[in-house]
């Protein structure tokens, strides 16, 4: 325990001297601003995003401002490769940080068009979006759901 307590000292010690290490490049967003403060994005997206895939897979209930679409929609460059991690905003920054990032095994992981607002995101809606259509069957979709979860077997 002693020994091991003297490695991490002098692990600290040593750590120490050492300059700060720059982050990334990241590219800009297109966007006007983010759903949420920047601190927040940093620290919590990976608990926001889980968040919304359970809302949306367990009760179909989907949130436009924390989706993974409308995160690739906004900060994604169409160019952007999975090959080279550098031009995509995502896994420039996942491999900084060397953590392993499986989204885009379901997810698109670049915009679909030039066009790269999420349908559903408050900052553009996209082309022939119709809220008022959109909300109507997301209401019905939701009662669906909720007769058939108080049916009795």
């Amino acid at each position: 325990m002693i020994l091991a307590g003297l490695l991490l000292a002098g692990a600290v010690f040593a750590l120490a001297g050492c300059s700060p290490v720059e982050g990334p490049q990241m590219m800009q967003a297109r966007g006007d601003q983010c759903v949420e403060p920047l601190e927040v994005i940093r620290r919590d997206h990976m608990k926001l995003l889980s968040h919304e895939k359970d809302q949306a897979v367990l009760f179909g209930v989907r949130n436009p401002n924390h989706s993974i679409r409308g995160c690739v929609e906004c900060h994604v460059s169409p160019t952007a490769s999975r090959d080279d991690p550098s031009s995509h905003f995502c896994l420039n920054c996942h491999s900084f940080n060397a953590v392993r990032m499986d989204c885009f095994q379901c997810h698109a992981d670049k915009p679909a068009n030039d066009y790269h607002f999420h349908a559903l995101n408050p900052h553009g809606p996209g082309f022939g979006f119709d809220s008022a259509a959109d909300s109507a069957s997301l209401a019905r979709d939701l009662e669906s759901i909720i007769a058939l979860e108080t049916q009795k077997p």
